[in-house]
């Protein structure tokens, strides 16, 4: 069980579900492999290598984002279900959430959109959540934090777009908050 998101050509974020007897509850693992282009996944390193690694993004930055705020989620499977919605979407890689990294990515990410929505997973999520909103208030990019437990109650812990039932019409709420916000 294993899932591949690519950050670039030569940079992907691998995720490995662990299951029994190597783990008892079976436990997810995340590790980021880099390579280049001309050589199979299979030859990749299990290493983060020296280059910055930037958002996962479920579409390429388009012009018009200058003008409107991107949804941002924890983990690049929730980012997927927003885009599998028709919304675009984005990522910070989850092993590598140093505060100069989370620095250096929104400040890429700084003229490139009017902000960041993002989505707190339900229950344990603040944690990171603080650290990206101060990330970002360094750069000068408008972020704005969505409670998913407080839209969405019954989400399990660590719950968001991927625990919900309608992932639009989820989002448009997320969205009527933000705007509220």
């Amino acid at each position: 069980r294993q899932a591949i998101y690519r950050y670039s050509d030569t940079q992907q974020s691998r995720r490995h579900l662990v299951l029994p007897p190597q783990s008892r509850k079976g436990k997810k693992s995340v590790k980021p492999f880099i390579g280049t282009p001309d050589k199979p996944i299979e030859e990749w390193m299990s290493h983060m290598g020296h280059q910055p690694w930037g958002h996962f993004f479920t579409h390429p930055p388009q012009p018009d984002w200058k003008s409107k705020y991107l949804l941002e989620f924890e983990g690049e499977k929730c980012a997927l279900y927003a885009a599998s919605a028709g919304y675009a979407g984005i990522s910070q890689p989850g092993f590598n959430r140093l505060p100069d990294a989370q620095r250096k990515r929104y400040a890429d990410l700084r003229f490139k959109v009017a902000g960041v929505v993002y989505a707190i997973d339900a229950k344990d999520g603040h944690g990171v959540a603080d650290d990206l909103r101060k990330a970002a208030a360094d750069v000068g990019l408008p972020w704005i934090g969505i409670d998913m437990e407080k839209l969405f109650p019954d989400l399990p812990k660590g719950g968001s777009i991927d625990d919900v039932p309608d992932v639009g019409a989820a989002i448009k709420v997320i969205l009527e908050a933000a705007r509220s916000a």
